[in-house]
């Protein structure tokens, strides 16, 4: 709300503007709560086959499933409402890495802020941040599971999934085995930028891929 009035924009579209677009960022926008509101290019997400539904948001009483009218997304906005794909979560990420691979948009003060765990305070933004250079952020909704870490050596990676489990913000731990051991095992990398390939998402997308 504070950005909205000084800045005389919506959120989303300052952020847009501001912030992602600048960067060569396209595919960050504001979930919805219903599943005809979803955005074109936006999966759609599943429960475990006996999630409980939820009564609706909106009072009317119905019974709903919880990714589509049983919890009010939109009402999280900037803590908890964007969707991004991957390769865009990590051009984000990038720029407020500390690393010497691109630039910052963040002065190092503030990147030493946001992660300092010697203040008596979680660090900001980040769920966890270690001495030696490990950062990491997860996320759980109903129907979504995600998490992104940054490594010391200059590794950084983001796995999202359009489901959900019954381990909830756990089964991260389970998305970090996993990925550790992809990249132990992976003894070399190719030099090509794969985010050269990257196009922005056209505004329409074709029906036979939306789902």
């Amino acid at each position: 709300m504070v950005i909205e009035e000084v800045s005389g924009l919506s959120y989303e579209d300052y952020c847009r503007k501001e912030l992602f677009e600048p960067l060569g960022i396209y595919d960050f926008e504001l979930a919805k709560n219903l599943y005809e509101e979803r955005n074109p290019l936006e999966v759609r997400y599943y429960e475990p086959y006996d999630a409980v539904m939820k009564e609706s948001i909106y009072g009317t009483g119905e019974i709903m499933p919880a990714p589509y009218g049983g919890n009010d997304i939109a009402s999280l906005g900037g803590a908890g409402a964007w969707i991004a794909t991957a390769p865009d979560l990590l051009k984000f990420v990038m720029s407020v890495d500390g690393l010497s691979i691109n630039d910052d948009i963040l002065p190092e003060p503030l990147i030493d802020f946001m992660t300092d765990r010697s203040n008596g305070f979680a660090p900001v933004g980040w769920k966890a941040t270690t001495s030696n250079g490990f950062w990491w952020r997860t996320g759980s909704f109903a129907g979504t599971s995600a998490m992104i870490k940054r490594m010391p050596d200059g590794t950084l990676w983001a796995v999202l999934l359009n489901t959900s489990t019954w381990k909830g913000s756990m089964f991260t731990a389970d998305i970090n085995r996993l990925m550790t051991r992809i990249i132990n095992n992976t003894s070399s990398w190719s030099d090509d930028d794969l985010f050269t390939y990257l196009l922005p998402v056209p505004v329409e997308a074709p029906s036979d891929i939306v789902d």
